[in-house]
């Protein structure tokens, strides 16, 4: 008989025989198609990608709230985009810095009593500090925003290493009896560091839930009300919400957007150079904006260039916002250029002329020690 007649063709495109592939040995051809387990810098990588998904929803979901005109502007990217929109910078530049300012009514200082002492159980502290804060203590509400921010760090990257070390053993890359493939050294180092780190500080947060754990925006709200001029910064720049889990505090990022500018521009007011960029960049028309994430969008190319301006004339530019204003000034009409350089040196004289009442320190932008964090 004919073997050639019914044993199975060696093109790739034949049809699977189970006898025929029972009996065959891999070939160096077949090896290159054969898949293969992924290494753990490739799991790593994995994991990571979907670390960020929630955080890349969340951008996509910010950018998604800016106004349709200056979406649309963002498209077409011309400079007809940015001339259509009227000449408001002469008219609200100094919107809460002047009236806004002035409906808001300012608290009365508190003298806060001494806190409690630092890295204690959190659940045997917060009563007190919930009860202060929502007397009105700036200090204990911002103590306790602190801790319940701390907290939901430290769960957030515990959960994620363990994610990891599950994926990592579901794939074969430890505990296989077989081929074992352990993490790299770099990888261990970094899992080491993390848990490090964050394994005490879980260690104080045991005891309170996770939805109390939300908390620590209402709480930071109190303690911007209230508080400091940092902590207004520090509110308007780094709100304490979670963006992975945005949509579970809608209500929350509404208030957020509502209450952020009116904090950056009292700021602005009380001589914290810090809120000059995010008060320019919060500004930069969608056809100009660069990738860089802020809470607050409100699309003005007048108000931007006279932040940008004022900006420039402190010596500030952490957003690498110069080239923005530069092309700018060259597209729109001179008397707009002018007139947004003008109100810019107006701010300047009249809330930066003393340098003694000038704040250039601002909050670190995270910290793991929430005294340290409130102490600003």
């Amino acid at each position: 008989m004919n073997r050639s007649a019914i044993e199975p063709s060696n093109r790739r495109d034949a049809p699977p025989n189970r006898h025929h592939r029972a009996n065959h040995r891999p070939t160096e051809e077949d090896a290159q198609v054969i898949p293969t387990k992924p290494t753990a810098r490739q799991t790593l990588v994995l994991a990571i990608a979907i670390a960020i998904v929630g955080l890349i929803i969340g951008l996509v979901w910010q950018q998604s709230t800016a106004d349709p005109a200056d979406r649309s502007a963002g498209t077409a990217g011309s400079t007809e985009a940015i001339e259509s929109k009227p000449d408001t910078g002469a008219i609200h530049a100094f919107d809460v810095l002047t009236a806004d300012s002035a409906a808001v009514s300012e608290p009365e200082p508190t003298v806060s009593a001494p806190l409690p002492p630092p890295d204690l159980p959190l659940a045997e502290i917060y009563d007190e500090l919930a009860e202060r804060a929502r007397r009105g203590d700036a200090d204990a509400a911002c103590r306790l925003a602190a801790e319940l921010d701390r907290c939901t760090t430290a769960r957030r990257y515990l959960t994620a290493i363990q994610r990891y070390e599950e994926f990592a053993a579901n794939s074969g890359l430890r505990d296989s009896e077989k081929e074992s493939v352990p993490p790299d050294d770099s990888t261990i180092a970094m899992l080491a560091s993390t848990l490090e780190r964050y394994e005490p500080i879980e260690t104080l947060c045991r005891g309170v839930e996770s939805e109390r754990l939300r908390e620590a925006y209402d709480f930071q709200r109190i303690a911007a009300e209230r508080g400091s001029p940092s902590m207004r910064l520090l509110y308007a720049t780094r709100p304490m919400l979670d963006r992975t889990y945005f949509l579970d505090d809608l209500d929350r990022w509404h208030d957020y957007r509502e209450a952020a500018p009116i904090m950056l521009q009292r700021a602005l007011a009380e001589g914290v150079t810090g809120a000059v960029p995010p008060l320019a960049l919060s500004h930069v028309p969608q056809s100009h904006a660069p990738p860089i994430p802020l809470g607050v969008r409100q699309p003005d190319p007048d108000r931007f260039m006279t932040f940008q301006f004022l900006s420039r004339m402190l010596g500030l530019d952490p957003f690498r916002l110069d080239p923005v204003l530069d092309r700018m000034t060259s597209e729109l009409d001179p008397k707009r250029v002018k007139n947004a350089y003008t109100q810019a040196e107006q701010l300047r004289a009249r809330y930066f002329a003393n340098p003694q009442s000038t704040m250039t320190e601002s909050p670190p932008a995270t910290s793991d020690d929430p005294e340290e964090l409130c102490r600003h």
